[in-house]
């Protein structure tokens, strides 16, 4: 029998396995630049008392456009989704009133070369008003640079798996459900230094609880190039050291004491 330190994989395993991207071996890691971000804070998400009549097409259509305008639309991206903010009443009697759609945002995914970019940064969104108004766009995607290095062979996505459990295992975790296994290029968040866009796995798995009612989703990055090149992920941040606690007046006693 396992040890409870090894995670338990439920769930169709192969499914999930099979359920990735596949992509030539002539992909490169990049060089990259900063990301960009436009907000009119007194228009984006704001509630005017109207609603946004806006169809997914006709939002795309007009996102396209004005990223075309500034000179941000990708050579090729795929539309994530289109997503409403929306805002209702209720009274007394607790009965819906006043339900209304305030914001549209589109999602965009850049492409390179043939493979999506996927993690915190790699997205396109841009935000629209009842008056079909571009009140926000959120440009979380490098620019990218010259060819760094050529990959010369992918890991098989198994070991990214394999990657992941290891890493669970040390976290203590019980079960563990693999859900999907996706090949991208990963793009770090917009605040985070990245100097290499290459592929990378995305391990989607819940994290299970001993008693089964705790279900946690968690997302784990395994470099997919076998040359991969410096660190597909941030480094964790060091933990600030706090100095020890002190009475008042500079005594080295016990907080409080007399």
């Amino acid at each position: 029998m396992p040890s409870k330190h090894t995670p338990q994989y439920s769930g169709d395993r192969v499914t999930a396995l099979r359920n990735y991207q596949t992509c030539a071996k002539s992909l490169s890691s990049v060089g990259s630049h900063l990301a960009k971000s436009q907000r009119g804070f007194d228009r984006w998400q704001v509630d005017h008392g109207s609603n946004v009549d806006l169809g997914d097409r006709e939002a795309t259509r007009l996102a396209q456009a004005h990223l075309k305008k500034l000179d941000l639309l990708p050579s090729e991206a795929r539309v994530l989704r289109v997503s409403r903010l929306q805002v209702a009443a209720a009274g007394p009697d607790r009965v819906m009133q006043d339900h209304r759609v305030i914001d549209v945002a589109v999602h965009l995914q850049p492409v390179v070369r043939g493979l999506p970019l996927d993690g915190p940064g790699g997205r396109l969104t841009v935000y629209f008003d009842h008056k079909k108004n571009v009140t926000c766009v959120d440009y979380v995607s490098r620019r990218i640079g010259r060819v760094y290095r050529e990959v010369t062979l992918l890991h098989p996505p198994e070991h990214a798996v394999e990657a992941a459990r290891r890493e669970w295992e040390k976290r203590g975790i019980g079960e563990v459900e693999v859900n999907e296994v996706r090949l991208c290029y990963y793009e770090m968040a917009w605040n985070d230094r990245q100097r290499y866009l290459q592929p990378a796995y995305l391990v989607l798995a819940t994290l299970v609880g001993a008693d089964s009612r705790i279900r946690i989703g968690d997302i784990y990055v395994s470099p997919a190039a076998v040359n991969a090149v410096g660190r597909i992920v941030p480094a964790a941040p060091r933990p600030t050291p706090q100095p020890p606690r002190t009475a008042r007046g500079g005594s080295h006693g016990r907080a409080g004491a007399r």
